[in-house]
């Protein structure tokens, strides 16, 4: 984290960055970065530093009671983040240790080629599938699991699902022949109406 956050004792949430992320700011030096950019930087920091140091996890985790409940934990990059960064990733992953476990969702275009498709499915990595009006529909299956996040076709966060866009994404689900399937809607107006009639779709 930068030393201008770091010396802050409260970190506040502004304005909304022009790539749609929150802005932290330092209430004393006035040093803004994005939310998302800021976590993720510190996190690979540690990473990097420290390859090949004990896991990422102590051997007490204090979500140890919730693992059986657990099904993935979901790790979104921030657009800023490209293949570049693809080994310090790939030590990261490996650190966690946490199978299909770990849902990688990327948000730069340069991912979306085959090639890091073919890495994720040999790292046993859950490639998030991301149904949005700025990344392609298509449905990925790395590891026998899809993992779909439905953020919007016309707007991100705001959009209601007709029919038929839920029979379309239904359809290019079984066309990847997963063993599961997880289908995330964003917590908003549609939300509910959305995930009850996908599941009909989908148990159908």
């Amino acid at each position: 984290m930068p030393k201008g956050l770091q010396a802050c004792a409260q970190n506040v949430g502004g304005r909304l960055s022009p790539n749609g992320y929150r802005r932290m700011k330092c209430l004393k030096c006035g040093l803004e970065e994005d939310r998302d950019i800021v976590a993720v930087k510190n996190l690979l920091r540690r990473c990097k530093i420290d390859v090949g140091a004990s896991p990422v996890h102590p051997e007490s985790p204090p979500m140890t009671p919730l693992e059986p409940s657990i099904d993935f934990y979901l790790f979104q990059l921030p657009p800023s983040m490209t293949p570049r960064s693809l080994q310090t990733l790939e030590n990261f992953i490996t650190k966690t240790d946490l199978g299909n476990r770990f849902a990688l969702e990327v948000r730069n275009m340069k991912w979306f080629d085959k090639a890091y498709i073919q890495w994720a499915s040999k790292l046993n990595t859950t490639w998030v599938s991301v149904d949005s009006p700025d990344f392609p529909l298509d449905i990925y299956n790395t590891n026998g699991i899809v993992y779909e996040r439905m953020h919007g076709r016309t707007a991100w966060y705001s959009h209601y699902y007709t029919d038929q866009e839920l029979k379309d994404v239904a359809n290019r689900i079984r066309k990847a022949n997963p063993e599961k399937v997880y289908v995330f809607f964003n917590n908003n107006h549609a939300m509910l109406e959305n995930a009850r009639r996908m599941l009909q779709i989908l148990s159908a």
